[in-house]
C-alpha cells in the first residue's frame, strides 16, 4: 500500500492560521480499500488521519468520479462525527464520491462541476443462484445509498431511486435545486471542468468525456558517453545501470559509496554475474544427483518388494503340494492316518 502522504490524489493535513487549525483533505482520485498507485483514496487512511487531527474545522476538496461504496460509505460516517465539515466539489462528484460529499453541513460546488449519481455495480463469478445472491446484496447497497441521499435532500425514497436508477448527471443548478448541495461557486481555473475517461459511465455527457490522448512517437535518447576510469561517485545510479545490466540496488549503493571506477565496476559484476552462473549449475547438478539417488533407492525398495513376493508365493505353493500327498501310515495300527488325525483338536477322544 503507497504512504498517503506521497500520493498525489489524497492529503490530509492541519492548516494553522491565524483564525485557527484547519483540517484540509483532498480526494482527487478513485476510492478504494487497497489504494496501490498515486492519487487512490482508502477510507483507512482518511479515518486514521481524521482521528489524529485536531478537533478543528474540516474542508474536503472533491475531484473523483467514485470507486467502491463501503469505503465512501465509511468516510461519510467518519465526518459526520465532525461538527463543522465543508465539502468544495472541483470538478466532478460521481458515483461514491457523492456520498462523501453527503457528510457535509456546507456543500459547495463549483459552477462549471458535474454530479452524478447511480445505483451500485459489482462483479460476481458463479452459477445463477450466486449471481441472484449479488443481485440481492446490489438491491440492498441501493437502498443504503438512497437513504444517503434522502436524509440529505429531504427526498422522497422513491424519487431518490429513480434518479440512482437512471444514472443522473446534473450541473450545478439542479444540484442545488434537488438538494444535492448548498452552494454554488464562482468556477476558477484551479476548480476546472473534469474529464471522464470514454466507457467508464453509460450516461457521461459528451462534454465531460476525456479526449483521446494523441500518439507521440518517443523522442531520441542521447547515449552518455562514460569513461571507463570515471569514478562511480560521478555517475547516476541510471549510469551504473546501463554500464552493469541487471545489477541490483545494493550494487549501485555500493559502487557509488566505494567510488569505483567503471571499467572496475563493469569487471566486478561480469565476475558475480559468472558466480552466480556458476551457482545456479551446481544448484541444478545438485538436484540432478538427489533425483537419480531417489530413483535409485525407489529401485531398491521394488526389487526387495519382488523378493519378498516371491518368497511368499515359494511358502504357498509349498503349503499346497504337502496339502496333495498321500497321509502318512499310522505307526500304531500299520493303517493310514488322516491329516485331521494328526491334528489333535480340543475334545478329540484320541487326546486321552
Amino acid at each position: 500500500m503507497s504512504d498517503p502522504a506521497t500520493r498525489m490524489g489524497y492529503r490530509c493535513q492541519v492548516d494553522s492560521g491565524s483564525d485557527g487549525d484547519v483540517v484540509r483533505v483532498e480526494v482527487l482520485d478513485i476510492i478504494t480499500s487497497y489504494p496501490m498507485f498515486p492519487g487512490e483514496v482508502s477510507a483507512h487512511d482518511v479515518i486514521k488521519q481524521l482521528a489524529e487531527a485536531p478537533d478543528a474545522p474540516v474542508v474536503v476538496d472533491i475531484n473523483s468520479y467514485g470507486g467502491e461504496v463501503f469505503d465512501a460509505l465509511a468516510i461519510h460516517n467518519v465526518l459526520l462525527r465532525r461538527d463543522d465539515v465543508t465539502i468544495n466539489i472541483l470538478g466532478v462528484a460521481a458515483s461514491a464520491a457523492t456520498v462523501i460529499a453527503m457528510a457535509g453541513q456546507t456543500i459547495n460546488m463549483a459552477a462549471n462541476a458535474s454530479f452524478m449519481v447511480h445505483l451500485p455495480w459489482s462483479v460476481a463469478i458463479g452459477a445463477a443462484g450466486d449471481m441472484r445472491k449479488e443481485a440481492d446484496v446490489l438491491d440492498k447497497i441501493g437502498e443504503q445509498l438512497a437513504l444517503t441521499y434522502a436524509a440529505r435532500t429531504g427526498q422522497a425514497m422513491d424519487e431518490v431511486m429513480a434518479l440512482l436508477e437512471a444514472e443522473t448527471w446534473m450541473t450545478a443548478e439542479k444540484a442545488l435545486a434537488a438538494g444535492f448541495i448548498t452552494d454554488i461557486t464562482p468556477a476558477s481555473r484551479i476548480a476546472a471542468q473534469a474529464r471522464i475517461p470514454a466507457g467508464r459511465f453509460a450516461r457521461t455527457p459528451a462534454e465531460r468525456i476525456a479526449a483521446p490522448v494523441a500518439h507521440r512517437p518517443p523522442s531520441a535518447k542521447k547515449e552518455r558517453v562514460m569513461s571507463k576510469d570515471e569514478p562511480a561517485a560521478a555517475l547516476s545510479p541510471v549510469d551504473i545501470r546501463n554500464a552493469c545490466p541487471g545489477c541490483d540496488d545494493k550494487f549501485v549503493l555500493d559502487a557509488i559509496e566505494a567510488g569505483k571506477a567503471l571499467d572496475d565496476l563493469r569487471t566486478e559484476h561480469m565476475t558475480n554475474q559468472a558466480a552466480a552462473l556458476q551457482n545456479r549449475d551446481d544448484s541444478i547438478a545438485a538436484l540432478k544427483q538427489v533425483a537419480v539417488e531417489k530413483d535409485a533407492a525407489h529401485a531398491s525398495a521394488v526389487e526387495e518388494l519382488k523378493a519378498d513376493h516371491a518368497a511368499v508365493l515359494a511358502q504357498v505353493r509349498a503349503g499346497i503340494d504337502a496339502d496333495d500327498a498321500p497321509a502318512p501310515a499310522d505307526d500304531e495300527n500299520n493303517k493310514p492316518a488322516t491329516w485331521a488325525g494328526l491334528v489333535r483338536l480340543p475334545g478329540d477322544p484320541s487326546n486321552n
